[in-house]
């Protein structure tokens, strides 16, 4: 049997033996018309149901092809998250592909949760003011009460585009329909944010305590001023670095197939399975939503549902899970010369 890289899944390729040439249709299998042609278990011409028919957190696991062609059907529910070394091609190559296929419903749930969270927005302050009357106090309080419960039920669709992708990355059924995420889901969620900053708040609290206090032994009150910038510097590069180090864990308890704990402990084994990966996702996903901020914000609606779907498939692909890539488009040899 000859094996090929990834990559190769839809192009032609020659059989160095016999010189024959086949198509190479997923990893370890390959057909063609040739003699040499290889053959492997788990044929993806064989007819069945789509892999994610059921809802997500509800599956057993099965032996699957992790690269499945989107246009073909076998039977499988997720796999076991069992983490593994991806490289940033790896991802790009099967990422790329997806969102350029089913861009819509991601595209679709991003524009939902944005325009949606703007008006949302817009009515609370109307409200706020009608509420209130002539009572200033009383309208701040309404308006900071009820931009509390916007802003929650906006990260809970937030939330919920997150299994959007994931659905779209396995190309599941009506992927727009998973943007109602679980509640409990969303809830550990939340709490690993609160978690989150509350640690970072923390740090920040105590460092610039001891700075005030080094400040005034020092009897210098132009220490504190120049203290302040240098730790806000370095709260700045925490924040970054725990957004490295756990940056999969919405994708984890999106899935809703892990304790809170859990979620933390295999969001911070991705990462440290591939550090270089992770860094150079971030560094794109920053890059894209810069350059959707440069096009006058309307960048944002393409830039960010592409940000989401190689973050996505990233970590499918880390946790060594299933991700329907659509078939890549045949390579013919040059002919010999």
């Amino acid at each position: 049997m000859l094996e090929l890289p990834y990559n190769a899944i839809g192009k032609q390729a020659r059989c160095p033996a016999c010189q024959s040439v086949f198509e190479a249709t997923g990893p370890n299998v390959v057909s063609g018309s040739g003699s040499g042609s290889g053959s492997g278990s788990g044929s993806p011409s064989d007819p069945a149901a789509n892999p994610y028919a059921n809802p997500m957190g509800s599956a057993t696991q099965h032996n699957v092809n992790p690269y499945q062609p989107s246009n073909s059907t076998y039977t499988a529910e997720p796999a076991a998250m069992n983490v593994r070394d991806v490289s940033f091609d790896e991802v790009w190559s099967a990422g790329w592909p997806i969102f350029k296929e089913r861009m819509g419903p991601v595209i679709g749930a991003f524009a939902l949760v944005t325009i949606g969270g703007i008006i949302a927005s817009t009515i609370v302050q109307v409200l706020g003011s009608i509420v209130a009357g002539g009572n200033k106090n009383a309208g701040a309080v309404l308006i900071m009460i009820l931009s509390v419960l916007t802003q929650l039920v906006s990260q809970y669709f937030s939330f919920g585009c997150t299994r959007v992708c994931l659905a779209a990355a396995r190309n599941q059924p009506s992927p727009l329909s998973y943007i109602f995420p679980p509640v409990m889901a969303f809830v550990r969620y939340i709490v690993g944010v609160i978690a989150f900053l509350a640690v970072i708040g923390l740090i920040a609290a105590i460092m610039f305590g001891g700075a005030y206090g080094v400040a005034a032994a020092a009897g210098n009150d132009g220490l504190f001023p120049i203290l302040a910038i240098v730790i806000g510097l370095m709260v700045v590069v925490l924040v970054l670095l725990g957004t490295w180090l756990f940056w999969s864990f919405i994708m984890v308890t999106a899935e809703n197939r892990t304790t809170f704990t859990e979620a933390v402990g295999l969001s911070y084994s991705i990462t440290m399975r591939n550090k270089v990966t992770s860094l150079l996702l971030l560094v794109l996903g920053t890059a894209l939503a810069v350059a959707g901020l440069m096009m006058c914000y309307v960048g944002l609606f393409i830039t960010i549902p592409m940000s989401w779907m190689l973050f996505t498939v990233g970590y499918l692909m880390m946790t060594n899970q299933p991700v329907a890539v659509p078939m890549l488009p045949s390579y013919q040899s040059p002919p010999r010369m």
